[in-house]
C-alpha cells in the first residue's frame, strides 16, 4: 500500500492536488479524488498498468469465487500478516464482519491456540462461536476489556481491529462524529493496546489511507 500511495502517474486529480498541495496513487473503491477508479467488487474495474500488476484467474474458478480475492481474502490474512500470528498465539478480533471472520479462519490455518471475536451483531457472534469454533465477546453485554483480562491474565498476544476506524463506542466521539467533527476515532484500538500483552502485537487492516 505505501509504495502504490506514493505513485506518481495513476491518479489525474487535479482538484486533490489543489486541495492537499499534492496526490496521492489512484486507489480503488475511494472518491474521485483518488482517481475515481471503482473498487474491486464493482461490474467493470479499469486497472492501470494491468500487464504489471494483476493476476490472471483460472477458467475453472468460478468469478462469484475470484470475487473474493479483490478483497476480504487477502485483507483478512493481511491482517494476520501484519499481526505475525504464528502457532500457539492468543488472538483477539475486533468487528466480525466478512474481513473479521476471515482473519479468525486464517488465525486457524496458522495454527494459534485461541481466536476471541469482539462484535455486537447476533448473526455474526453466532457464526463465529458455531461455525468457526472461536471465543466470542459481545461488547454491548460485557466490558471488551475486562472480559478479556478475566480470559487472558496478562494479555493477548495479537490484536486484529477488523472493524473500521469510523467505529466509535465513547459518547464524546459518538457525539463529534455526529456533528461533522470527526470521521475517525481511537476508542477500538485504545481497547487493543490494553488488551494485548507486554510485547505483543497490534494489526489494523480496514483503513490503509490512516497508515
Amino acid at each position: 500500500m505505501i509504495i502504490s500511495v506514493a505513485c506518481d502517474t495513476t491518479n489525474p486529480s487535479k482538484l486533490m492536488e489543489t486541495m492537499y498541495g499534492h496526490r496521492t496513487s489512484a486507489i480503488y473503491g475511494y472518491s474521485h479524488l483518488t482517481g475515481g477508479v471503482p473498487g474491486g467488487q464493482a461490474e467493470y474495474v479499469r486497472v492501470p498498468f494491468a500487464d504489471v500488476n494483476c493476476l490472471v484467474v483460472p477458467d475453472q474458478l468460478p468469478n462469484d469465487v475470484a470475487l473474493f480475492l479483490s478483497d476480504i481474502i487477502p485483507t483478512a490474512y493481511h491482517g494476520t500478516e501484519l499481526g505475525e500470528v504464528k502457532e500457539g498465539d492468543t488472538v483477539a478480533i475486533w468487528g466480525l464482519g466478512p474481513i473479521g471472520l476471515l482473519a479468525a479462519r486464517w488465525c486457524q490455518i496458522r495454527k494459534a491456540k485461541r481466536v476471541i471475536g469482539i462484535d455486537c451483531v447476533a448473526d455474526r457472534l453466532d457464526l463465529a462461536k458455531n461455525t468457526l469454533g472461536i471465543e466470542v465477546i459481545n461488547f454491548k453485554e460485557k466490558d471488551t476489556v475486562k472480559a478479556i483480562a478475566e480470559m487472558c491474565p496478562g494479555g493477548v498476544d495479537v490484536a486484529i481491529e477488523c472493524a473500521g476506524f469510523e467505529y466509535a463506542k465513547t459518547w464524546t466521539h459518538k457525539i463529534e462524529m455526529a456533528i461533522g467533527l470527526e470521521t475517525d476515532t481511537s476508542d477500538i484500538f485504545s481497547e487493543m493496546f490494553t488488551c494485548v500483552r507486554k510485547f505483543g502485537r497490534v494489526s489494523g487492516v480496514l483503513d490503509p489511507l490512516h497508515f
